[in-house]
């Protein structure tokens, strides 16, 4: 970096292919893979997610290539989800209860089947080895070759087609789209979407996490897709001030929409506001709370929702009881670059491994702080 700083400035003020040729050399230096995309006298802008071949790592580097995957994912997303809270309130649901005594719509299966399709094509144009793990769809699958493959092995995209299905059900606003990139068993990406509480949080490992709105969702995927946000009336035409050709990055960077996120850590343990299940009480939390006088408490139904309201800083701390691994990717990672934690009871992360994604295992979501402090509690009953 400092053979940089020294080079650069003076490559500058040379004509753009001399740039071209001393900055390839120089990126020849580190093993570094570079694509130009624009190149002017005052401006030359490198592919802001590039390969690093260096000699302390024989793999791409798995924070910028995760970038690449946010854009196609959250496409997706949105193509089949947008009329989700339009048909939540006007249409007739068929409501089933599965083996494990949660429910399951229509709507959660057919955007479970139209989410693994795309998502499963997408990822095979450039691996064939990945992989999605479907919560609807989920049949202990998982088979290459005869034998039953290992979910740490290569990329695995784990998606719930709709958290918090009770709240869905009954007409409440508590319930998103959830999705989570895993690479070797460590989660990568997370993109969860809440369209009833207006809020799409995403979050690259290592590149922070960002909350936009509906309609920022919606300009970008208008953005991405190419199409025009002009809006004619008479002679007049007025250009949305986010448009394609108003980017300062590239198309691809949806967190150029909205804002970056953090959580909000208590000095006092009393003075933390706590997320609770709608669905599954736990009895060692009400005791947690209770002996440290925290009365600031609400109940919501989807995982997603309460871990993008902690990494927003609005509340502190929310346990998962009974979490399977798409119930948890894909938060996690927003909750994690937002600076908070999420582990077991024992204080350990979630390996995203073994031969199936329904474990069950408890969940503590939250700051530092608060994580700490309930997982000490609970450690003393293990």
């Amino acid at each position: 970096l400092l053979h940089a700083s020294q080079m650069l400035p003076p490559l500058l003020k040379t004509q753009p292919n001399t740039i071209t040729s001393k900055f390839s050399s120089f990126a020849s230096f580190l093993r570094i893979s570079i694509t130009p995309l624009t190149r002017t006298p005052t401006q030359f802008v490198f592919c802001r997610t590039f390969h690093c071949q260096s000699k302390y790592s024989t793999q791409p580097f798995a924070h910028s290539r995760s970038m690449n995957h946010i854009p196609p994912l959250l496409a997706a997303i949105y193509h089949h989800c947008h009329n989700l809270a339009d048909l939540q309130q006007n249409s007739i649901l068929h409501v089933e209860k599965k083996p494990d005594k949660t429910f399951v719509t229509n709507l959660d299966k057919e955007i479970n089947m139209k989410l693994e399709k795309d998502i499963l094509e997408y990822l095979h144009g450039f691996d064939q080895e990945a992989r999605v793990v479907a919560e609807e769809s989920w049949k202990g699958g998982n088979v290459k070759n005869g034998s039953r493959r290992d979910l740490k092995e290569g990329l695995v995209v784990y998606i719930d087609p709709i958290d918090g299905t009770h709240a869905f059900i009954d007409g409440g606003d508590d319930w998103c789209v959830m999705c989570g990139m895993a690479q070797n068993g460590i989660p990568m990406l997370g993109i969860v979407w809440a369209p009833r509480m207006d809020a799409l949080w995403i979050a690259v490992k290592g590149r922070g996490a960002y909350q936009l709105n509906n309609e920022q969702f919606e300009e970008w995927y208008k953005a991405w897709k190419g199409e025009s946000t002009a809006e004619t009336s008479g002679n007049n035409k007025a250009q949305s001030s986010r448009s394609l050709s108003s980017l300062p990055h590239d198309k691809s960077c949806p967190h150029l929409f909205g804002k970056s996120i953090h959580i909000d850590e208590v000095e006092k343990l009393e003075d933390a506001a706590v997320l609770r299940s709608s669905t599954r009480p736990l009895k060692a939390l009400d005791t947690f709370l209770e002996n440290n006088k925290i009365s600031n408490q609400r109940s919501l139904a989807s995982m997603g929702v309460k871990c993008g309201l902690i990494a927003r800083g609005d509340w502190q701390l929310y346990v998962n009881s009974s979490c399977s691994y798409w119930d948890s990717c894909g938060p996690r990672v927003i909750l994690e670059e937002a600076g908070g934690l999420m582990t077991k009871a024992d204080g350990e992360k979630v390996v995203y491994d073994g031969l199936s994604a329904e474990h069950k295992y408890l969940q503590v979501c939250g700051t530092p702080r608060m994580v700490r402090s309930l997982c000490g509690y609970l450690c003393r009953d293990l």
